[in-house]
């Protein structure tokens, strides 16, 4: 009696160990399959960063250059205006 009662003990363990191990790795593959990219996507999704950052971070050749042309026009008015106001001082 004692060996019967070990046998099912040892059969009901078995299962809730292969029901468990089966669980814990239907969980290992979700959060794979939650937390991660392949290559490709990972890839990619740098790129996109990237892209965005060049765009917001940079003008073209000729927008700067459209600037410059703006600060030292502006830079011109500047000094013109300060030297009539000097000759205007001095007489």
């Amino acid at each position: 009696m004692l060996l019967l009662k070990a046998d099912k003990t040892d059969i009901i363990d078995a299962c809730f160990k292969t029901e468990d191990e089966a669980l814990l790795i239907l969980k290992a593959d979700k959060s794979e399959l939650i937390n991660s990219y392949s290559k490709t996507e990972d890839d990619s999704l740098l790129l996109l960063e990237a892209d965005k950052t060049e765009l917001i971070d940079t003008y073209s050749k000729s927008e700067d250059d459209a600037l410059l042309l703006l600060k030292a026009d502006k830079l011109n008015q500047l000094i013109h205006i300060l030297r009539q106001k000097m000759i205007l001082f001095y007489y």
